[in-house]
């Protein structure tokens, strides 16, 4: 059982020596925790550790300043201490009356919430452990639609959890932990090969699947095949004047040849085209730049039209 007092401690460690230092510190943590772990809690640890890369729990649908409301009204917070969350960007407002503003960042949301919370919270130590946490975001998240539920859940933490773990819970939310360690890094501190999965396939717990297991060697082969949403590149874009040396430079590099197109306004889109057999259904999904396939339909009819007889095989 890891608590969450450990993650924040280990985390403010992290933030504030960062560099080698920092990476070390992190590793050692994340070494010591999954010790006599089930892979269903080291799965939760690392959500955790990696928010950004949960892809359960993509977004909260809460940012600072809606944060900074909730915990306005259900602290009944002054007109001093609501412009602090509001305003947490203004060093003026954000460092209102507070008499030892050493340590506070201005600019960054968790670091003054946790200043204003110092002197308003009574609860000064929690036995919450990470499943609890997790349990918890599960909750938020499934609130999005529900604000009253929303606020409730706020208010169960402010009266369980200190100001450090609110800090560090709302740096959850934001999905940023603040480590300046790149996920790639934290990955590989699992596994040797864990960069490398994750990057090919898309998929924290799949990741963790495939190292989970003892016998998983420290460099594969890696399978191809599509599992998560993939997104249609980008050109280089280059100004008529940069045309020719660019071209020149992607020639003698490797490539034999180039494809110019003129940038029309328009959607940035790419089809994937499903099809098992001649005799089964179409099935075209269209992917946005964020990776997304829920862009409306209106032009799958056409597409599909369009498709129809011009491919034989998928």
């Amino acid at each position: 059982m890891i608590l969450f007092q450990d993650l924040c401690e280990v985390g403010e460690r992290v933030c504030e020596v960062k560099g080698t230092t920092g990476r070390r510190i992190l590793y050692e943590f994340i070494q010591r925790s999954k010790e006599g772990l089930e892979f269903d809690e080291f799965y939760i640890f690392i959500r955790l550790v990696l928010p950004q890369l949960d892809d359960v729990r993509k977004s909260f649908g809460l940012k600072e300043v809606l944060l900074g409301k909730i915990y306005s009204e259900l602290l009944s917070l002054n007109d001093t201490e609501m412009k602090r969350l509001r305003y947490y960007k203004d060093p003026n407002k954000a460092l209102a009356n507070i008499n030892t503003p050493k340590g506070i960042q201005v600019g960054n949301f968790p670091s003054v919430l946790y200043y204003t919370l110092a002197s308003r919270l009574s609860c000064t130590e929690s036995s919450m452990t990470m499943v609890q946490v997790n349990e918890w975001l599960d909750l938020l998240w499934g609130s999005q639609d529900d604000n009253k539920r929303r606020y409730e859940l706020f208010q169960r933490i402010i009266n369980e959890c200190p100001p450090l773990h609110h800090k560090w819970i709302v740096k959850l939310v934001l999905k940023n932990l603040e480590f300046s360690i790149g996920y790639e890094t934290i990955l590989k501190m699992i596994h040797p090969t864990g960069a490398e999965l994750y990057n090919s396939n898309g998929q924290l717990r799949l990741t963790l699947e495939e190292v989970w297991s003892k016998t998983t060697p420290a460099s594969l082969p890696l399978a191809g095949g599509v599992t998560r949403n993939p997104k249609p590149m980008l050109a280089k874009a280059v100004s008529l004047e940069q045309v020719p040396n660019t071209c020149r430079s992607l020639v003698d590099g490797s490539m034999t040849a180039v494809a110019i197109e003129p940038k029309l306004d328009g959607e940035r889109l790419l089809c994937r085209y499903k099809r098992a057999s001649e005799d089964d259904d179409v099935e075209l999904l269209l992917y946005t730049r964020s990776g997304n396939s829920d862009y409306p339909s209106m032009y799958i009819p056409y597409l599909k039209t369009f498709f129809d007889g011009a491919i034989s095989s998928t």
